[in-house]
């Protein structure tokens, strides 16, 4: 995928500002008009013309579109907001397709093997959310429709489009933005006299602080897995900054997971961890027993993305004010980049016997009033041109970081074995069943495993 998330995030900026400016006036709408049968909708606003009245055919116009039922696959839930509220929204504009959707859980492994069997065994999916690790090898092997014509995807700036492109076709649409960020006790951090910290050496001195003064300083769920990714990126980012063909140069075999660099970055992680500055229970919170620890006051920091702000914020707000800051993993003098990426794409499968039905939900989610629907149930920030990033009282918080540089999520650049096996190296190495050259050892063991199979 071509690297373009610095001016991905200055167009975004834009679009929030543009989006901000118009709020109290009505947007024009950029969604396509569909004057086909099929579609059960006739433009009234007008006087009818005499080639109207006199056409034998116009009755056609009228009929309604045959029910429909689509499949939605995705791993994404949000209590009733996502995906029941926002199917809501668009089964009340498209009232003869029914949508029947299914969610597996935030366990991304558990996902990526449901979606795959599905599409292996050619079970229904008309519509599915992609996983950014998962997108090329879906497209080569011919799981997805193509999307590179559609006049719906002018609702999206062209940057982004290009994040998604697999050998310069378009086979899925961005649904939401995802970045992180250090969310952390405002209150606690006045007063212990913490200033916001600009460098990693700076961030190791707060964690001195709060360890000093017996507040543990920063905790994570580390129960399911998965969440190790966000726990421990600041390490792989750093690498990526300095490196953006890092994962690159794995895939080709210049650089293997046993390399010291990737070795002493394990070790950097597992000494942190030593140090005390993360949470010694680690392995026994799940998200939603961290969040909880986190608004008991138990801990001052939690790194983690912007999809848990509704849960830290407005009536889940915790009695202590909230605030955000960018991991600073950069070294002293150098500029602190900012983890942002296109989490997730929506696409539509070959195998869907209701192609267009499928392709409407695509062409709502990418308009200004699917979007906004998508954005506030989602509590996401959108990539569709002119969607307002008022889902949330915590939102505004967040303009200011688009403005830094950027960095891809590392595990977006991973091939799919290998990052799983760095997840569950962290759970093994935090249990001291696991050395950073073991885990190291079985990544690269996964990773040799692909480079065989192709």
């Amino acid at each position: 995928m071509k690297k373009v998330l610095a001016g991905m995030l200055a167009c975004f900026l834009l679009m929030s500002l543009f989006a901000g400016c118009n709020q109290g006036s009505p947007a024009p709408s950029t969604q396509t008009t569909d004057t086909s049968a099929s579609s059960g909708q006739t433009d009234t606003s007008s006087a009818p013309s005499a080639q109207t009245e006199a056409s034998p055919a116009s009755s056609t116009q009228t009929e309604e579109p045959k029910p429909v039922t689509i499949t939605y696959l995705t791993w994404r839930a949000n209590g009733d907001s996502f995906p029941g509220n926002f199917v809501a929204d668009f089964e009340k504009k498209y009232p003869y397709i029914t949508v029947d959707y299914s969610t597996t859980g935030v366990d991304i492994e558990n996902y990526v093997a449901t979606q795959k069997t599905r599409f292996l065994s050619n079970e229904d999916i008309d519509v599915t959310s992609i996983r950014p690790e998962t997108l090329e090898d879906y497209v080569k092997a011919g799981y997805l429709e193509e999307l590179t014509n559609q006049p719906f995807l002018s609702n999206y700036n062209p940057s982004m489009l290009d994040e998604l492109k697999v050998d310069g076709k378009l086979y899925s649409v961005p649904s939401s933005l995802n970045l992180l960020v250090v969310y952390y006790n405002v209150d606690m951090f006045n007063k212990l006299g913490i200033t916001i910290p600009t460098n990693w050496d700076e961030y190791l001195a707060v964690c001195e602080k709060l360890k000093a003064n017996n507040i543990t300083p920063e905790i994570a769920p580390g129960k399911e897995g998965w969440p190790m990714y966000v726990q421990s990126a600041g390490f792989p980012e750093e690498l990526l900054v300095k490196d953006p063909d890092l994962f690159k140069k794995i895939d080709q075999g210049e650089v293997k997971y046993t390399d010291p660099i990737w070795v002493n970055m394990l070790t950097q992680i597992n000494d942190y961890y030593k140090m005390g500055y993360l949470s010694k229970n680690v392995l026994a919170y799940d998200g939603v027993g961290v969040e909880n620890e986190f608004k008991n006051g138990n801990a001052a920091m939690y790194f983690h993305g912007e999809w848990i702000m509704g849960d830290l914020s407005g009536d889940n707000a915790p009695s202590f004010q909230v605030g955000i800051f960018p991991m600073p993993f950069n070294a002293p003098g150098e500029d602190i980049s900012l983890p942002i990426s296109i989490g997730v794409s929506e696409a539509v499968s070959t195998s869907s016997p209701n192609k267009d039905a499928a392709m409407k939900f695509i062409e709502y989610m990418s308009s200004v009033e699917g979007g906004t629907s998508l954005s506030k149930n989602l509590n996401a920030f959108s990539p569709v041109i002119g969607v307002p990033s008022d889902f949330s009282p915590m939102a505004d918080k967040f303009t200011a970081l688009f403005k830094l540089k950027s960095v891809d999520f590392f595990w977006n650049e991973m091939y799919s074995g290998a990052s799983s096996e760095y997840y569950k190296g962290l759970q093994a190495m935090f249990a001291g069943q696991m050395t950073p050259q073991q885990v190291a050892e079985a990544m690269q063991k996964e990773q040799d495993s692909k480079d065989t199979s192709q």
